[in-house]
């Protein structure tokens, strides 16, 4: 199975700020007036293919270039021209192994992947344009700007997964991958005349990799499902410890159930998931962390008949607050604490098909 095709789009952007600082007779201090007219101009091309070895084996194989060009100009920086692209090639091979007790039994499948993805900044990364901080411009709580010179990030990935099916409804599947990443996006903080500033910057080579266990079944009226993920990572130009990819958990779970009455008119369900402690560092000085996170949502749906239900659902029920702290550890420490209420969300939908 032979495709081929071409994509193509433009995004623009523009923004600007009207700024004035006085002292308290009135009197003007500043004026740091800034427009700004940005424009992204993406293209790609594709081509694949996919094919059966033999009934239990097949493999696929893909080739993707994609050119981004980024510019933009405005009255506080210079003009912005940056034109990035990538080849990008993927190859998968998928093997699938029958019980001897024919297809009654489950089925083994293994699969093999292999690929290199591109990440291309977006408008607001690139934009020299500053966003600031009017109220305790601090490391801490620095100043935005862009970075006209921000690389994509390209990245080499292995993906290995063994999986076993189970009838219709039955499966489980244990998966692993391993990622290098060449130029990796960080966000560099830095001092300029007193001025904090926090600008994107690309840092060199990263690791990312990761085990995941999912499973699913279905017992008479009861299905349930699983998943169960691990993760490491390592940016190899920022001393450890916690030098891992930002916003990346260590680990993380999910557990879902669903139950159908006899009648088949009402279902309740329910989802729980938890999410570890979020630790990285971003330089040798600046350290994110978010908390836990937990999470259940329950579910309840009537179907009055064929063409109409009513849902009710909460999501959020546990109400637990999540908090996000940014320390900077140079001669004078800092922290930055902000604490997100949570609340739970209560939705009643009725549906009706015409």
């Amino acid at each position: 199975t032979l495709a081929a095709g071409w994509e193509t789009g433009r995004k623009t952007r523009t923004e600007y700020r009207r700024e004035r600082q006085v002292d308290g007779n009135g009197a003007q201090l500043l004026t740091s007036d800034e427009d700004y007219r940005a424009q992204v101009t993406r293209s790609a091309f594709f081509i694949q293919d996919e094919w059966d070895i033999t009934p239990a084996w097949s493999a696929y194989a893909g080739l993707r270039r994609e050119e981004v060009r980024t510019t933009g100009e405005g009255n506080a920086a210079a003009p912005v021209d940056v034109d990035a692209g990538a080849w990008s090639p993927v190859f998968q091979t998928l093997y699938r192994r029958a019980r001897p007790d024919g297809d009654k039994g489950p089925r083994d499948g293994f699969r093999l992947a292999v690929g290199r993805t591109y990440k291309a900044p977006n408008i607001v990364q690139l934009m020299p344009r500053r966003y600031t901080v009017d109220n305790n411009n601090s490391a801490t709580n620095p100043d935005q700007q862009g970075n006209p010179g921000l690389r994509p990030e390209l990245a080499l990935g292995f993906d290995v997964a063994w999986e076993r099916t189970f009838g219709k409804n039955g499966m489980t599947s244990v998966s692993a991958f391993h990622k290098r990443i060449r130029d990796i996006t960080l966000i560099d903080i830095r001092q300029n005349l007193g001025v904090w500033t926090a600008t994107p910057v690309n840092a060199g080579m990263a690791t990312v990799r990761g085990i995941e266990f999912e499973g699913k079944a279905t017992i008479g009226r009861l299905a349930a499902r699983v998943n169960l993920a691990r993760n490491w990572s390592r940016v190899d130009n920022v001393p450890g410890p916690d030098n891992r990819i930002a916003g990346q958990p260590a680990y993380s779970g999910n557990l879902g159930l669903d139950y159908s009455t006899a009648s088949g008119r009402i279902d309740v369900g329910g989802s729980y998931t938890h999410t570890s402690r979020v630790v990285s560092r971003s330089s040798a000085s600046i350290v994110d962390a978010d908390s836990m996170k937990r999470q259940l949502d329950l579910y309840a749906l009537w179907k009055r008949d064929a063409r109409s239900r009513l849902r009710l659902s909460v999501s959020d029920l546990l109400q637990q607050d999540l908090l996000e702290r940014r320390t900077f550890e140079g001669n004078a420490p800092l922290l930055r604490a902000t604490t997100y209420r949570v609340r739970a969300t209560w939705r009643l939908v009725w549906e009706h098909s015409l």
